[in-house]
């Protein structure tokens, strides 16, 4: 769950809370969309447009530094998945 602090996961007891102080790849703390992929990675978009991915409990956190040149700047708006089959491909 994403919330104004960081982010939250019930584990069946109780929730797991990763916030800036133990998970640095989460700054700015506000969340704005998540989006869990097929391959299981959750993809965690902040309020200042930023992009962090994690996946087996690691975190990546990925701006324009990370891409090839084809950004024009680290705001992300939106996330998507695709699904092709036979060249037809489909947003979900």
């Amino acid at each position: 769950m994403g919330t104004y602090n960081g982010l939250a996961r019930f584990d069946g007891a109780q929730f797991v809370k990763f916030y800036p102080e133990n998970t640095p790849e989460l700054l700015p703390p506000r969340i704005r969309k998540l989006f869990l992929d097929a391959q299981g990675t959750l993809w965690i978009n902040a309020y200042d447009g930023s992009l962090t991915s994690v996946r087996d409990g690691k975190f990546n956190r990925f701006t324009m530094a990370d891409t090839p040149p084809t950004l024009s700047n680290d705001q992300i708006d939106t996330i998507e998945a695709e699904v092709c089959h036979y060249n037809n491909c489909q947003l979900l």
